[in-house]
């Protein structure tokens, strides 16, 4: 199961079980949320989100881990393939050369 991280904050428990949260080194810079979870293979995978989008790091979270509980995930990396690699593997197989 994955999580949503918030990067500009972090929480710190005092002795008693009060939290406070108090802002990080990375506070006002970059993406503020991060999504992480595991793939299907094993990997480790994040998805950054920006300021004031913590409902669609939420959602984004939500779809992965129901597509890998349906089998129907597909590894964003499957997709950088080019076009050169996939001629290689075709043009044995083909007839127009």
């Amino acid at each position: 199961m994955g999580h949503v991280e918030d990067r500009w904050y972090k929480v710190i428990r005092h002795p008693g079980g009060r939290k406070e949260r108090i802002k990080s080194a990375l506070f006002g810079t970059g993406m503020r949320y991060r999504v992480r979870y595991i793939g299907p293979d094993g990997k480790e995978r994040s998805q950054s989100f920006p300021d004031r989008a913590k409902r669609d790091a939420d959602a984004f979270l939500v779809s992965t881990e129901t597509d890998k509980l349906r089998g129907s995930y597909v590894d964003p990396s499957a997709g950088r393939i080019t076009f050169r690699r996939v001629r290689r593997i075709l043009a044995p197989h083909s007839f127009l050369r």
